[in-house]
């Protein structure tokens, strides 16, 4: 079993052809040896099926998640080597 974050984006396909959403799910606090970061998933939209959470961006404590609008870059409000706030980009 694998506890998410509640911290998550979906990022639909448009088109009558796709059956697939994209979901970002940002893990700030793994209790079950995951790492900290910005996974990848995948719903199928006709099952409800999610696939496995693969890691996408090894990021510490990742708080906000923000698609692009023209969805080629993902960006992630985390905390930076050093500890101070910043932001990650991934596109």
């Amino acid at each position: 079993l694998l506890i998410l974050s509640p911290l998550y984006l979906l990022s639909g396909i448009s088109g009558s052809s796709s059956a697939e959403t994209t979901v970002w799910i940002g893990m700030s606090e793994p209790t079950r040896g995951e790492q900290q970061g910005v996974y990848r998933s995948t719903l199928n939209d006709k099952t409800g099926a999610l696939s496995l959470p693969q890691l996408a961006a090894e990021i510490g404590v990742p708080e906000f998640l923000a698609l692009h609008p023209n969805g080629n870059r993902l960006y992630a409000a985390c905390t930076l080597d050093d500890g101070q706030p910043g932001v990650a980009e991934d596109g």
